[in-house]
């Protein structure tokens, strides 16, 4: 049990090499990270700024 997890984990590790090398080379995910955040951070923002004038305007 143990010698095939350790097999599994060294598979896994030499994949995870070799789609990170494949990943660094492109500098894609630097990219994706960034546009993730900014898609995050008005994904966030935006329904505030749309939501509090229509509750002020639902006050009046």
């Amino acid at each position: 049990m143990r010698a095939a997890r350790v097999q599994t984990g060294c598979a896994n590790n030499a994949w995870w090499d070799r789609l990170l090398d494949f990943i660094n080379r492109r500098d894609l995910w630097r990219a994706n990270i960034a546009a993730g955040i900014k898609i995050f951070s008005v994904s966030a923002i935006l329904p505030q700024a749309v939501v509090i004038p229509l509750v002020g305007m639902s006050d009046d």
